[in-house]
């Protein structure tokens, strides 16, 4: 009796203790609530790419053009490289890395600028059952010129699943 009394008083308090200990805040939600919002264009968006690395930030030309013609060997004609004016803007690449079929869509659909983070929302969508996809490998990516910045990037992804059975 007197243990189960002892056992239950301290499961009391850690359960309670464990409500009360702070918890690390979550600063996917403080960066997209408290955030400012930064405009982006698009350069490119497709199915088909060389991208070796899912997430790519580049500040310099040089490392633009080879990150492009890397993104697109194989084309021919290789697309001409987008102007980006490297003094004020830099390019942020994101890519789903390769899939099994097609189906499968990224895009890059909000970036927020916080004190110390700028973040990236990315939606995945992925084919669920039944739906009818081709049968190629492809590698989804997304690519957007914004103003530079030298904050820390994090990249937010949000991942759904398509649902084609009727």
């Amino acid at each position: 009796m007197k243990y189960s009394v002892v056992i239950s008083t301290c499961l009391l308090f850690l359960f309670i203790g464990c409500d009360l200990l702070p918890s690390d805040p979550d600063t996917t939600d403080d960066l997209f609530e408290d955030g400012e919002a930064v405009f982006f264009s698009t350069i490119d968006k497709g199915f088909f790419s060389n991208m070796s690395e899912r997430q790519k930030i580049i500040k310099k030309r040089e490392a633009f053009e080879t990150f492009w013609s890397n993104l697109h060997a194989g084309k021919y004609p290789l697309p001409e490289t987008p102007e980006v004016d490297f003094g004020s803007q830099m390019v942020i690449a994101y890519s789903m890395g390769s899939q099994s079929s097609g189906g499968y869509i990224t895009e890059i659909t909000q970036v927020q600028r916080s004190e110390s983070l700028l973040g990236v929302k990315v939606k995945n969508r992925s084919p669920g059952k039944g739906c009818i996809v081709t049968w190629v490998i492809t590698t989804p990516y997304h690519i957007i010129r914004l103003k530079k910045s030298d904050q820390q990037v994090q990249f937010i992804e949000e991942n759904i699943t398509n649902n084609c059975r009727n």
